[in-house]
Parts: structure tokens; sequence; C-alpha cells
């Protein structure tokens, strides 16, 4: 009987932290971001920084700029941007596979799918840094850079990626179609 009471007990006690838990975490509403009024639109909002590089695969990266110091933050932020690029289109890569996977029994190893990702991620020396700016209201100096890749670097990278897969034209095709889609999002 004892044990029934300190089972129940620390069910009532995991709950209670549980929902300590969820209250402290939750708020309000969500903060909104906050701009610099010299803030280019493409900081804070995706929309925009694919319209300012002109293209359909854009990423912000941002770094401090220490000791004024803007050749090792360009390469900080530009570094980060490239990965979040290369996360977007793998991803994409990845969820585009699988779908015709299921789809049009399409039949990929997983060492198939890890190669096209690779691929895909190589292709990360065509990326380029397009504007950068530097929110001197923050302190230290924040530097934010805008990195795309450009259409015919996306076409390469699917075109490795099929390669690398052995599909026929028609799903390449379909392949990058896919993941163009899921990129516009």
């Amino acid at each position: 009987m004892k044990t029934d009471v300190l089972k129940t007990a620390g069910k009532f006690v995991s709950v209670g932290v549980l929902a300590a838990f969820l209250v402290a975490c939750g708020g309000d509403k969500a903060q909104p971001l906050t701009s610099n009024k010299d803030e280019p639109a493409w900081v804070n909002n995706m929309k925009a920084a694919k319209e300012a590089a002109n293209s359909l695969i854009a990423a912000v990266g941002q770094a401090k700029l220490l000791d004024g110091n803007i050749n090792y933050a360009t390469n900080q932020a530009t570094m980060q941007a490239r990965i979040q690029i290369a996360q977007s289109v793998s991803a994409g890569v990845e969820q585009a596979i699988k779908d015709m996977a299921q789809s049009d029994g399409l039949k990929i190893s997983e060492n198939s799918l890890q190669a096209a990702k690779q691929k895909v991620e190589a292709t990360l020396q065509k990326t380029e840094m397009v504007q950068r700016w530097v929110d001197k209201s923050t302190n230290p100096q924040t530097l934010y850079v805008l990195v795309s890749m450009d259409k015919e670097a996306y076409e390469n990278a699917m075109k490795n990626t099929s390669q690398v897969l052995n599909i026929d034209a028609d799903k390449a095709k379909k392949l990058s179609d896919t993941v163009e889609e899921m990129l516009k999002k």
C-alpha cells in the first residue's frame, strides 16, 4: 500500500513538473522581431531575401563584428548561410525522393540517398554572397550577409543527384520540380 501511495504521489509530482515547465515555456504572444530602421528587408524576411538575391534559393547568415575584422565576420556569416542552403536543398531532395518512392514505387537505397545529398552539398561552392549589411546599433556590431545559389548551380545539383540515383529523365525532372516547389515555400 505504501508503494501505491508513492507511485501515485510520483505521478502527481511528474504531472506538476510538466505543467510548470509548459507554463514557463509558453508566453502570452509571440515576440515580434525587432528591426533597425536602416535594416534591409532581407534580414528578417525570407521572401524579401529571395527577391533581393533574385534567386529561388537564398539564406541569411550573421556574425558579430569583433575587433573590426569584417573579413572574418563575412566568412563566418557566409558559412552559416551556406549551411542553411545545404540543409534546405538536402532536406528538399530527401523528401522529394521519399515522396517519389511512395507514389511511383521508386526504389532508392540509403547509400544512394546519402550520396545524392553529398552531391547537393558539394554544389555549395557555387553559392555567392549577394549583399551584406552591418547593424551598427548592436554591441558588438552584427554583420548580416545574403547568400544565394543561382539557377545553374541548382540545376547542376539536381542533374548530379539524378545521376547518382540512376533515374531516367522523366523522374529526374519530377524530382527537380518537386524540390523547387518545396523551396518556394
